[in-house]
């Protein structure tokens, strides 16, 4: 779990997860990020991880 540090909000996980291919505004990603079937542990995780820098994402360029 995140070390005791701020955590990310909506805004900052769009951006994290945003991509070119799947176009979402800040309010569907609320909606998603809220009704998506993560479970609250699941989103205090993922936010934590992006506040403090834990949490990585493989870059999807390098993927490909």
């Amino acid at each position: 779990m995140a070390a005791a540090g701020k955590s990310a909000g909506v805004k900052e996980i769009k951006e994290f997860f945003g991509t070119l291919e799947r176009p979402m505004g800040l309010t569907e990603m609320k909606a998603e990020w809220v009704h998506g079937g993560l479970t609250e542990q699941d989103r205090a995780e993922i936010a934590g991880g992006i506040g403090d820098g834990s949490l990585t994402y493989p870059d999807r360029e390098m993927a490909a």
